[in-house]
């Protein structure tokens, strides 16, 4: 199955499907960044928030500067009323925003 196909899933009302779609892929490429932020999306749009952020931290670990996982674990946090967490992402992501200047 590839991302395209998980989407579909998902978009299709299959998260579940493709949730654990998400996860076998992941046991294969562990480190894959787009897989493990769209497990992240993913979590967060049916509102596992515990997940997605999870999910987020991993990617960040993986690239520190990823401006899009960033801005979605400062999102998480807030959503989560974890707003010491969410400070501390809007700090990184405007020192990955002069990173780009």
């Amino acid at each position: 199955m590839t991302l395209q196909d998980i989407k579909n899933q998902f978009r299709n009302g299959n998260q579940k499907v493709a949730i654990d779609s998400c996860h076998q892929l992941l046991k294969k490429s562990p480190k894959d960044i787009e897989l493990i932020k769209l497990l992240g999306k993913m979590y967060g749009l049916i509102g596992d928030y515990k997940n997605a952020i999870q999910m987020n931290k991993k990617a960040h670990q993986l690239n520190e500067f990823d401006e899009e996982v960033v801005y979605n674990l400062a999102y998480l946090e807030r959503q989560s009323l974890h707003f010491v967490e969410a400070k501390k992402m809007d700090r990184v992501f405007v020192k990955a925003q002069s990173r780009i200047v």
